[in-house]
């Protein structure tokens, strides 16, 4: 049975004329969509203009009617707020509160040059003020358009995937409006800096492949060419990083929208974040003077303790949320764990806005601090058990993925690690069947994950198992994600490569090792400024592969060499995300030099390696400490220096349960 959706579009649209053409069309093209895909239509209902005649009255009455029948409603306003449209806010308020519906969304055009009524102005104190409902502005109508479809989403139609990509906000995989004009986009300084670069280098990119696709150009123009796609890539990637950060807490903001319990601070934040002014959004989020008022609303309101730990935490997870998106803040990540380390504990506690806490584990995953994201993950997964809040499949899947991968760090963990990726993949396998545009990619990300794991600890057919079973379900979603599919094969023939040379099946680790490069080269040479970040990570594992297992150090070096120069042009442009892999093939190719009997090479290689590892463990302490030790631990071994050694074991104490730290601390104190 078709299900229907109907959008009550208020009387105070037909101040617009052209915006109200343009939402009606868009909701019903959406429709159209989901018509074919999902049997669900979206109906607008939009009000016909209208004076204050009294014979429009039964009209009026019929509007009314029609706003009760509504699952969401919209207000949007210009220049003044009518009677009949504040009666219309008043029926959906009422009806809303008796029954859970229609959802209400209210919205006003940034006025310029016009004129306001002030009814306008009365109308916005009353939600504000007396009855505390969020609303938010617009300049252009896209705006309007985004926040339709995530209310769509998020309380009508969870299934569909919403997300931005390539300067669009995609549905279901299609482009349906830019972001150009969508408020926190078209305003955030920083978006508008790197689009405008962006601009500036394809020009000189576009022009440049315009040579090089002819054929036959010289070394300095391909050079050039190679140096302009990889900066233009470089930006390419920043733009998506930030693009998605800006999606996120426009999701948020609908998220709280939906519940509609957003606090006066966040209300204040979020249309500074609107607006574009980030640190305004940040400063107004003070933490200080939001613990303090939990804790003084913990103290006085003991029974409302639920609603304000929930206040408490999505005021913070807001915070965090725009900390994610300063990249040229320093401290963020230390700033971030201990705004976690405070509401953590209170979503346990209250059983609320459990999706922070898994949010919290797969930080300190990435901090590589997996022994504290495992006992948070036990936590929830106790409280999930527990029955305090409703789980549904889907978060018990992306919890035991979690839990497995952190334990597939631990090496006294591999017992659960494989338990609970069993228990991901019957979950996601049951989920994918019944959605897959949903939830495809998170059962080969699975399968992926537990094939790694499976050739870490020498279980080679089930390892292959699960190899081929994750790159199955990418061939068969070959045409929606071609570019993702070349870069995982390549990944996977360079993994199952260093499982196969683990076990002595050297012929059969060099041919995949071969095909991962064949792979990914063919797909270099024609967009560098897309796969040499994976071309180079090949390289560089191909690379320990000769220097180890096969002994022909000259392939080797010539491997080694290329990984780092592929590594040092990237990273020229974007070091946060390369350094970590630059450093790390540094120090692979110093330890080749030293067993080739290279000293000097050997020493400046360790030395580059230490540099830049030392600048990440200032940045990041918990998460490149335990690089920082091996590089130093290396370096102390090839000179015989036993102020590297002291170092070492320093820094490796900080992480005494990373498996790394573990070696050097139980070589350095036999």
């Amino acid at each position: 049975m078709k299900k229907i959706i109907r959008v009550f579009l208020a009387s105070s649209i037909v101040e617009f004329v052209n915006e109200r053409m343009a939402i009606e069309n868009f909701i019903r093209n959406v429709s159209d969509k989901f018509e074919e895909h999902y049997d669900v239509k979206i109906q607008p209902l939009l009000c016909e203009n209208f004076d204050d005649a009294y014979s429009k009255v039964r009209k009026q009455e019929e509007y009314n009617e029609k706003i009760c029948e509504s699952e969401l409603c919209f207000f949007i306003f210009f220049t003044k707020a009518g009677e009949y449209t504040r009666e219309e806010f008043e029926v959906a308020r009422k009806r809303f509160e008796e029954t859970g519906k229609p959802k209400i969304y209210t919205y006003f055009k940034v006025i310029k040059d016009e004129k306001a009524e002030q009814s306008l102005y009365d109308f916005m104190e009353e939600l504000d003020k007396t009855l505390g409902h969020y609303y938010g502005t617009f300049e252009h109508i896209d705006t309007v358009k985004l926040r339709i479809l995530l209310s769509l989403k998020l309380q009508e139609m969870d299934f569909v995937e919403i997300k931005v990509e390539d300067g669009n906000c995609v549905v279901d995989g299609r482009a349906v409006m830019p972001l150009t004009n969508i408020s926190e986009f078209a305003n955030n300084e920083i978006y508008r800096q790197l689009q405008a670069e962006l601009a500036e280098v394809e020009e000189k990119y576009f022009r440049l492949k315009a040579e090089y696709v002819k054929g036959g150009c010289s070394d300095a123009l391909y050079r050039e060419y190679a140096e302009i796609a990889t900066k233009r890539q470089n930006l390419l990637d920043a733009i998506e990083e930030l693009q998605k950060n800006i999606f996120n807490m426009s999701l948020r903001l609908s998220r709280d929208s939906v519940r509609g319990e957003i606090t006066p601070r966040q209300k204040e934040a979020y249309r500074l974040f609107e607006a574009g002014d980030i640190e305004g959004a940040n400063a107004i989020l003070d933490f200080a003077e939001i613990k303090n008022e939990y804790q003084r609303r913990k103290m006085l309101r003991a029974a409302e303790q639920k609603k304000d730990a929930q206040i408490f935490i999505r005021e913070t997870k807001t915070k965090i949320d725009i900390l994610k998106t300063m990249h040229s803040y320093s401290e963020r990540f230390a700033e971030i764990e201990e705004l976690y380390e405070e509401i953590v504990p209170e979503a346990l506690d209250y059983a609320v806005e459990t999706d922070t806490v898994l949010d919290y584990v797969w930080f300190l995953k990435d901090q590589n601090k997996q022994t504290k994201a495992l006992e948070i993950a036990k936590q929830l997964e106790a409280l999930y058990e527990s029955g305090e809040t409703e789980v549904d499949d889907a978060k018990r899947a992306d919890l035991y993925l979690a839990i497995a991968t952190v334990c597939s760090d631990l090496s006294s963990k591999k017992g659960e690690a494989e338990r609970y990726f069993a228990m991901a993949i019957a979950l996601y396998e049951k989920l994918a069947a019944e959605n897959p545009e949903r939830f495809i990619a998170d059962l080969a990300t699975s399968y992926n994950n537990a094939g790694v794991f499976y050739g870490e600890h020498k279980d080679m057919p089930r390892s292959m198992e699960c190899c081929l079973r994750a790159t199955e379900i990418f061939l068969k979603y070959k045409e929606r994600y071609l570019r993702e599919l070349n870069c995982y094969l390549g990944r996977t023939y360079s993994n199952v490569g260093a499982i196969y040379s683990e076990w002595g099946m050297l012929e059969g680790a060099e041919d995949l090792y071969l095909k991962a490069i064949t792979t990914i080269s063919e797909f270099a040479e024609k967009d560098p400024e897309i796969f040499n970040f994976d071309l180079a990570l090949i390289y560089s594992s191909a690379g320990h592969f000769y220097a180890n297992y096969k002994n022909q150090p000259k392939k080797a070096e010539t491997l080694y060499l290329q990984a780092i120069t592929i590594f040092t042009e990237i990273a020229k442009e974007n070091s946060e995300r390369i350094n970590p892999d630059l450093a790390h093939t540094y120090n692979n190719a110093g330890v080749f030099y030293n067993d080739q009997g290279q000293p000097d090479k050997a020493e400046k290689f360790y030395l580059k390696a230490i540099a830049i590892r030392e600048k990440l463990a200032t940045e990041n302490s918990g998460r490149f400490n335990p690089d920082l030790a091996l590089s130093c631990y290396n370096y102390a071994e090839f000179r015989k220096d036993n102020s590297y050694f002291a170092k070492a074991l320093e820094l490796a104490k900080t992480r005494p349960d990373h498996p790394v730290c573990k070696q050097i601390i139980a070589a350095l104190t036999e």
